[in-house]
């Protein structure tokens, strides 16, 4: 996850998984993330909120 000057984005680094988002796996240009998004990051879910 990095922030960047629209927002936040979820891109993939490395590793043989790719990260879910709302139920999806990625691909390789960074997603743009909005608060209620879901996320599977290495096997653990969690919610992106951002205040």
């Amino acid at each position: 996850i990095t922030r960047r000057h629209h927002g936040f984005v979820l891109a993939h680094v490395e590793g043989p998984d790719t990260p879910m988002h709302n139920g999806a796996r990625i691909g390789q240009a960074p997603v743009p993330l909005h608060t209620g998004d879901m996320l599977e990051l290495a096997g653990t879910e969690m919610q992106f909120i951002q205040s």
